[in-house]
């Protein structure tokens, strides 16, 4: 979860503006990397393996937590990057 959120914080300082176009294969745009970031998120969180016992459950419950503020922050950065794009 960390690591996303270094990932998160690297957009922060090209405020989500789109890279420069290049051809096939060329690093994504800041929104792309926003929306796979979401993506990895989602994927993440469907392979959360079930809970079996009360420290699994607070564990559980603690994921999704910081799951949940991860994808809010990742949901303002999209806004962000789609604002820069559109102007």
């Amino acid at each position: 979860m960390n690591d996303m959120l270094t990932k998160i914080e690297g957009l922060l300082a090209t405020k989500g503006a789109p890279a420069a176009p290049q051809g096939p294969g060329a690093e994504p745009t800041s929104f792309q990397r926003l929306l796979d970031s979401l993506d990895q998120l989602v994927q993440e969180h469907r392979q959360a393996p079930p809970v079996q016992n009360a420290e699994q459950l607070q564990a559980a419950i603690r994921a999704a937590d910081d799951g949940f503020v991860t994808a809010m922050d990742l949901r303002k950065r999209l806004e962000e990057a789609f604002r820069g794009q559109i102007t």
